[in-house]
């Protein structure tokens, strides 16, 4: 048994090692879906829910969220068609303490008062 072939799709927008700017990533992409775990069970012991199931490794959008090993991605891979998500954006307003639509708005008006 061989190895199964490359995705079409992998080739034609360039998937490849990332950056070290890992906002130029796949894992800052909006079209990136993280990993996680369909199902939970009710222990028989204790009353807690724990999970159990399919781990779903990190799928992307554009390539394909369908089930198998060709259709996985890595945060840390990049293609031609990355673009910064909203979820990465919050992080990142998160590390600097506030939202850039906030900043914006005061560079903005700062801006006005410069200009009156």
């Amino acid at each position: 048994m061989g190895s199964l072939p490359r995705l079409k799709i992998k080739d034609e927008i360039r998937y490849r090692k990332g950056s070290t700017c890992e906002s130029e990533n796949c894992k800052a992409c909006k079209h990136f879906y993280p990993a996680f775990i369909i199902g939970v069970a009710v222990s028989a012991t204790d009353a807690s829910r724990r999970p159990y199931g399919d781990l779903k490794p990190d799928r992307c959008e554009i390539i394909g969220l369908r089930g198998g090993a060709r259709y996985r991605v890595r945060p840390d891979y990049t293609c031609d068609r990355q673009e910064m998500g909203q979820r990465y954006q919050a992080y990142l307003d998160h590390l600097r303490g506030g939202t850039m639509t906030s900043m914006a708005a005061q560079v903005s008006g700062i801006e006005e008062a410069a200009h009156d």
